[in-house]
């Protein structure tokens, strides 16, 4: 399919879009999965803040509405800039979790960690380490 678009309301009376330069149905054990190419991705919440997430390929479940997002990720949120290999988005949850060699860029500075989550709802944000041993790298501008 080429040119593939989704539309998605989420529980916070939010949108989700996503679209694909390409894209192809696979049936599974759990419905049907989308494997999209140039993937374009839009959270807008309910007064019209909006993330957007660009990422090289994603698959998508059309039974959960999840999404699987890798290969050179880059999510955009108002100055704030992030780079990684993969997020994930849990529909159900309405969370966003992004991993593997994250690079937080934004105004006052940069982060490398390995998890960054994001609750869609209350807008936290939690950075962390996959080892309790490990350290977040804050490098500020200041």
């Amino acid at each position: 399919i080429n040119k593939f678009k989704y539309e998605v309301k989420l529980v916070d009376n939010g949108e989700f879009e996503i679209e694909a330069e390409s894209s192809k149905v696979e049936s599974t054990n759990d419905g049907q999965n989308i494997s999209m190419n140039d993937v374009v991705a839009m959270f807008i919440d309910k007064i019209n803040r909006k993330i957007e997430i660009r990422s090289n390929k994603a698959n998508f479940n059309t039974i959960t509405n999840d999404v699987n997002f890798f290969g050179d990720i880059k999510v955009k949120y108002l100055n704030n800039l992030i780079f990684a290999n993969k997020l994930d988005f849990n529909y159900k949850n309405n969370n966003i979790k992004i991993h593997e060699n994250i690079i937080y860029k934004g105004s006052y500075g940069s982060v490398q960690a390995d998890n960054v989550e994001i609750n869609l709802t209350t807008k936290n944000l939690k950075v962390f380490m996959n080892n309790q041993n490990d350290r977040v790298k804050i490098i500020s501008n200041r």
